[in-house]
């Protein structure tokens, strides 16, 4: 029965409790109330192909259950094919993702960064455009995409909406970012690369694109000093829930750590657009203290002095970056 156990806590993990978990064993194992209650009190036990549906359905590992002291780790993996890709859809699943999370009591996200944290790209929405144009033109290289350049009077407003829910929700989340000298390098090389590859409209579009990057760092800069997150051009009061830290010496790799009261989660940045996930809490945990440890060793950018210099030195990046599409 300790499986079992362990097992209902993992869906629990997973937002399901109460009636919600009653309601799923009911749905996926076709049984009656009364029975998925005495699967919840042990007094049933869950059957292999119980335990093989419910660990489909909610992309559970089975070897972790079985497994507690091997050292494999197991991940979740959202399998993009390119030419299937579709990026509002794509939104739309971030979107109710993020929202879930921001609906969480007690939660934290740790960034440790090697490029801009991935919400990041939703502060401006012509910047998450254009990430999402790179992803299928460039990494996946869609079909779709072959004859198709970036215009900045053509963004998809749906897409538009979605990056805007996106942003609200994860405002609501405090979050501790770990930033080093190179977080603005990837985003400006992708913007020069396009522009010399012919897939900007003009010149303008890419000097408009830079801008973009510019006023990002701006309220980046503005959200470190106020210590909370808000929306772009509308800065409110409220709670502190934002903590930015520098380090010049340690470049991260794009680490999330998420806590929730429901326990720890890790992503890693796969294959440029996507991640992978684990629960495992051994794995998770050491990789938290690890990480915080890390930021708790760097410099704070709430002090005026550091901060200042920091920023100083992004926006010499940026005019650098104006200078190379001259």
């Amino acid at each position: 029965m300790q499986i079992q156990e362990s097992f209902f806590e993992t869906i629990r993990n997973k937002g399901f409790t109460g009636k919600d978990l009653t309601e799923l064993l009911c749905n996926k194992l076709h049984i009656s109330a009364d029975s998925a209650y005495r699967r919840l009190r042990g007094e049933t036990s869950l059957s292999f192909d119980e335990i093989r549906v419910l660990a489909n359905h909610l992309n559970i590992s089975i070897d972790a259950l079985f497994n507690s002291d091997t050292k494999h780790v197991p991940f979740t993996y959202r399998w993009i094919e390119p030419d299937k890709f579709n990026y509002t859809d794509y939104l739309r699943s971030i979107k109710n993702d993020i929202e879930q999370l921001a609906a969480f009591e007690d939660n934290l996200i740790l960034f440790v960064a090697k490029d801009l944290p991935f919400f990041s790209n939703f502060i401006l929405p012509e910047i998450a455009e254009f990430k999402g144009f790179f992803w299928q033109k460039v990494v996946l290289k869609s079909s779709l995409y072959e004859d198709t350049v970036f215009d900045m009077d053509n963004l998809n407003s749906q897409n538009l909406q979605l990056g805007y829910e996106i942003h609200k929700a994860y405002n609501i989340i405090p979050s501790e970012e770990l930033w080093n000298r190179e977080i603005i390098s990837s985003l400006l090389n992708q913007i020069i690369y396009c522009y010399d590859s012919g897939y900007l409209s003009s010149r303008d579009t890419a000097l408009s694109l830079i801008d973009k990057v510019a006023m990002v760092i701006d309220h980046y800069d503005l959200q470190a000093k106020k210590g909370r997150k808000f929306l772009h051009g509308k800065e409110s009061s409220g709670q502190s829930n934002f903590k930015l830290y520098y380090n010049d010496v340690i470049i991260g790799d794009n680490t999330t750590c998420l806590k929730t009261q429901h326990g720890l989660s890790v992503y890693f940045t796969h294959n440029v657009i996507n991640n992978i996930e684990t629960r495992d809490q051994k794995f998770c945990q050491q990789t938290w203290d690890i990480q915080h440890g890390m930021i708790q060793s760097s410099l704070d950018l709430g002090i005026d002095r550091e901060r200042n210099i920091v920023f100083r030195q992004l926006r010499r990046k940026i005019e650098k970056a104006k200078e190379a599409v001259a």
